[in-house]
């Protein structure tokens, strides 16, 4: 990969990272945090070449099938 390539990914990482940082308060309770798993969520819908959570998991290694099933079932409703 050359050098270009190298550092045009690593900024769409750092602007990944800066994005999840900007919206991060808007998953963080008084008691507990649920950043990380939707992090994971996200980077799985990114980079999975299918949207389910199985390939989302196996795209990232960290991800955690059960936290990624408990986050989507937990998230609240909008009506349209």
């Amino acid at each position: 990969m050359a050098d270009a390539e190298v550092g045009l990914l690593a900024g769409i990482g750092q602007r990944f990272l800066n994005c999840c940082d900007r919206f991060g308060g808007h998953f963080r309770q008084r008691t507990r945090t649920v950043e990380t798993s939707v992090r994971h969520y996200v980077r799985g819908l990114l980079q999975a070449e299918t949207k389910n959570m199985e390939r989302m998991e196996e795209a990232i290694p960290e991800a955690d099938h059960q936290a990624l099933h408990h986050r989507l079932r937990s998230c609240r409703k909008t009506p349209h």
